[in-house]
């Protein structure tokens, strides 16, 4: 648990499978101290070692942690990996707040990985934060947001939404032209015969873009 770079964090993680009782017991220790921030950060990358009960108020505390980004980036990455579908309304609203927060004010990596992690966790009254998150000069966070509002509206109404937000001024130009770039993608493939389900799977849309995740020491 103490690796300091991600592919041996990953080996490591591999190498162990699924944790025995002994295994279970250092992991709760671990994290129950808090006191290793790698050890805890290699643990929050990968939550399916916490027990179920400690996983979420393991992943929000690590969100929490102001003064340790390395722990933020671990406990964001780590959300993707948790059963969001299933999760009590409570817990869904506090890990979407905390990542909307990381989008809106985190630095790039923190911000973009984010963007990717709140996206099981979205709902329609999320539409004014990702048009804000639209406008960022940030095209990956453009890219996931545009992603994020069609995984939600579908394609008709994200369009109707960006045309509306353009037109009130909730978006600016630069956002409105990158969205039609995008659009004009996917309004192409369904042009050549594609369904619009298999049109937006072949599209820079049918999927977020992700980002790097720098090693404990960078």
């Amino acid at each position: 648990m103490s690796a300091e770079n991600r592919s041996t964090a990953v080996d490591a993680r591999i190498a162990l499978g699924d944790p025995d009782p002994d295994d279970r017991a250092a992991i709760a220790s671990i994290m129950n101290r808090w006191d290793d921030s790698k050890a805890v950060a290699n643990l929050l990358f990968h939550p399916e070692l916490l027990a179920t009960e400690d996983r979420v108020k393991s992943l929000v505390r690590g969100l929490e942690q102001e003064e340790d980004a390395y722990l933020r980036l671990a406990a964001i990455v780590g959300v993707q990996d948790i059963d969001c579908q299933n999760l009590e309304s409570a817990d869904r609203t506090k890990l979407k707040t905390l990542l909307m927060s990381e989008i809106q004010e985190g630095s790039q990596v923190l911000a973009a990985r984010a963007s990717v992690s709140v996206l099981e966790l979205l709902q329609p009254e999320d539409v004014e934060q990702l048009l804000d998150q639209l406008n960022k000069p940030d095209d990956l966070l453009r890219h996931n947001a545009l992603v994020a509002l069609v995984k939600v509206f579908g394609v008709k109404q994200a369009l109707d939404l960006i045309y509306q937000a353009a037109c009130s001024g909730a978006i600016d130009e630069s956002s409105r032209t990158y969205s039609e770039r995008c659009f004009a993608e996917l309004s192409e493939l369904c042009e050549g015969g594609l369904p619009i389900s298999q049109a937006l799977l072949m599209s820079s849309l049918g999927a977020p873009s992700l980002a790097y995740i720098p090693d404990y020491l960078d």
